[in-house]
């Protein structure tokens, strides 16, 4: 197998396998009500962290990678002041992530040091 080839088979792997169950782990282990919580108003809830991290992942894969509509409003992930419950976060991250996944398992390793503008 080539290297480009390994290191798309090995983000996938990392994305799925790895990087969602640790922060499954995290997030079903709070309180509902800290998901929205936040110390004061220059800080993000874990709420906002989990819609920003889909957004960008999204944003950077799917549109930026697979050519996909941007739909990205970036700045409603952090003034978004309450939300889905911890479980529906997780669900919307997991879909993006599903996303994420058939856009790199098309991805031709030789497309990996194509130019891309993302933002």
């Amino acid at each position: 197998m080539d290297t480009g080839r390994a290191f798309i088979d090995r983000s996938r792997a990392y994305l799925k396998n790895d990087y969602l169950p640790k922060i499954r782990l995290a997030v079903e282990a709070l309180p509902t009500e800290d998901i929205w919580w936040r110390p004061n108003d220059a800080c993000n809830s874990i709420g906002n962290l989990i819609l920003h991290l889909a957004g960008n992942v999204r944003q950077w894969v799917v549109s930026g990678i697979g050519g996909a509509p941007d739909l990205r409003r970036r700045q409603e992930e952090f003034d978004a002041g309450e939300g889905p419950s911890g479980d529906e976060l997780l669900a919307h991250l997991e879909e993006v992530l599903e996303e994420v996944d058939r856009t790199l398992s098309g991805l031709l390793a030789t497309e990996l040091s194509s130019r891309r503008v993302i933002q």
